[in-house]
């Protein structure tokens, strides 16, 4: 996400922050694979999809759409 998508999450977080209401809003899934039951993380190089655990979706549909 560009800069001011993230400014705006954050603020939209940050009004949600201690609710559940938050999780049950929406259902993150990946656009390439259609993998469920991911969540936003911010990394030092952005916004990146999450497993539950908190490791990195590493979707392969994702670089094969790339590489064409």
């Amino acid at each position: 996400m560009g800069d001011g998508a993230d400014d705006a999450y954050d603020r939209a977080l940050s009004e949600l922050e201690g609710s559940d209401y938050c999780e049950e809003l929406v259902e993150v899934q990946c656009a390439y694979c259609n993998r469920k039951g991911l969540h936003w993380q911010e990394t030092e190089h952005g916004w990146r999809l999450a497993t539950p655990n908190g490791k990195l979706h590493e979707c392969s549909a994702y670089l094969t759409a790339k590489e064409k």
